[in-house]
């Protein structure tokens, strides 16, 4: 006989944009009901229909805690909590926080008194001054060894696709997401900054072109959605730009050169996929 998937009581430590994205898909899953939200910094609002709390209610009532702080909170909540849930002998519960840049050795008093804490990180992007976005297609998990089996059963229901994130991988997974999501804006900026008209200017003119990489990256790998002069060889114009580079603007010489030569390693797997396709697949 099947066992039947654990219902998990929720309570949430910070209600910041992050808590707010992830909070509705927990929800969603039909494994996770909410206990209590508490939050100082947004003491009085609503969220998950109740009202945030200033402060953790004691005793705590609940199963699963979600720590949605900023990363210098983090230490000192989790010995706060550590503390509270030894003496209320409350320590066979999960904790989990959500920032992926947060080294798991914050959690270090919780795991000494026996809590299976951890990591959940939704990898998608949370703007402070926009709504929370409509879906997480991916999301990592990671830190005592039993949650892999014991939330095995909520990952499944979150998306379609998880990894069991090892300590040692979190830096490069976090910063892998960091280069792909927070980079872009600032690449925009420098080339508001390149742009001969305004920058407002220049984001309605490139937003376009934007947009279609992005397509062209939903349809297909990095080395076939990659354009331009690196792309096709073109020796040339890369010199003319390095050249402009060297002379107005020499910080970004050595970015362009990267990058450029990254799309240039890129053109060369495509050419050699085309002159040995993988058996069965695409030429």
């Amino acid at each position: 006989m099947t066992e039947a998937p654990r219902h998990f009581r929720l309570g949430l430590l910070g209600a910041g944009a992050a808590a707010r994205g992830v909070l509705p898909a927990l929800l969603d899953t039909g494994m996770v009901s909410m206990s209590f939200v508490a939050d100082p910094a947004h003491a009085g609002e609503r969220l998950a229909g109740q009202a945030v709390l200033a402060d953790a209610p004691t005793p705590l009532v609940a199963d699963f805690y979600i720590l949605a702080v900023r990363e210098p909170e983090l230490p000192q909540l989790a010995a706060n909590l550590a503390h509270q849930l030894k003496a209320e002998g409350r320590t066979s519960c999960v904790v989990l926080q959500l920032s992926a840049s947060s080294p798991l050795e914050a959690l270090r008093p919780l795991l000494a008194c026996g809590v299976r804490a951890g990591l959940l990180h939704p990898l998608q992007t949370f703007p402070a001054d926009a709504p929370p976005p409509e879906q997480i297609p991916f999301w990592a998990l990671g830190g005592h060894e039993d949650l892999r089996t014991l939330l095995a059963p909520l990952m499944g229901r979150l998306a379609d696709e998880w990894m069991w994130l090892e300590a040692k991988d979190q830096i490069p997974y976090h910063l892998s997401a960091v280069m792909a999501s927070n980079f872009l804006p600032a690449m925009l900026s420098i080339c508001g900054q390149l742009w001969p008209g305004s920058p407002e200017q220049a984001w309605r003119a490139l937003r376009p072109i934007l947009q279609q990489t992005l397509h062209n990256l939903e349809q297909a790998p990095p080395e076939r959605a990659a354009s331009g002069p690196a792309a096709r060889g073109d020796l040339a114009t890369l010199a003319l730009h390095r050249a402009w580079l060297e002379e107005r603007h020499p910080d970004l010489a050595p970015v362009y050169e990267r990058l450029s030569g990254e799309i240039s390693w890129l053109r060369t797997r495509r050419e050699e996929a085309l002159l040995h396709p993988a058996p069965g697949g695409e030429a």
